[in-house]
């Protein structure tokens, strides 16, 4: 993956944090220029460290820790639809931006047009959270089985 936000330490839910806030700000009616504020505030606001989904400091955080990301970025809607103002650089700043400081100055990279491709996509949905890194291992644990029971 071209943006790996684990090689700099940084958890995945800052892309639900994101996400969200884009979300919520169309369902509260903000304008195009209020969402691009909203969205901003998203990526400023202090990201979470990767640690907690390791050992040692696995625990609880896990299970709530995109719960949280949504009611930040809520928070984040609420307080630009009362007026708070965006920060237009917040990726692109020099030495103080997302890019420079997490990403030695890459912006981030895209291997297709935004879409629907990840719904179409899907390798597989089981009824309990899971990371990906799960999902194959279970795919591959389920192909090996029905291999091995021809083979046997």
């Amino acid at each position: 993956m071209e943006n790996s936000f684990n090689r700099v330490g940084l958890d995945h839910v800052v892309l639900v944090k994101v996400a969200t806030t884009a979300v919520v700000s169309r369902l509260l009616g903000l304008s195009k220029s209020q969402t691009n504020d909203a969205v901003s505030q998203a990526w400023v606001d202090g990201q979470s460290l990767r640690t907690y989904r390791h050992v040692p400091n696995t625990g609880s955080r896990k299970s709530w820790a995109a719960g949280d990301a949504c009611s930040r970025a809520v928070n984040l809607v609420l307080m630009v639809k009362k007026g708070e103002m965006g920060l237009p650089s917040v990726l692109t700043a020099k030495r103080w931006g997302f890019y420079d400081v997490l990403f030695k100055g890459e912006e981030f990279k895209f291997q297709r047009p935004y879409g629907s491709y990840i719904m179409e996509n899907i390798l597989f949905k089981i009824s309990f959270p899971a990371e990906s890194d799960l999902v194959l291992q279970l795919l591959t644990i389920d192909s090996m089985h029905r291999l091995l029971l021809n083979v046997l």
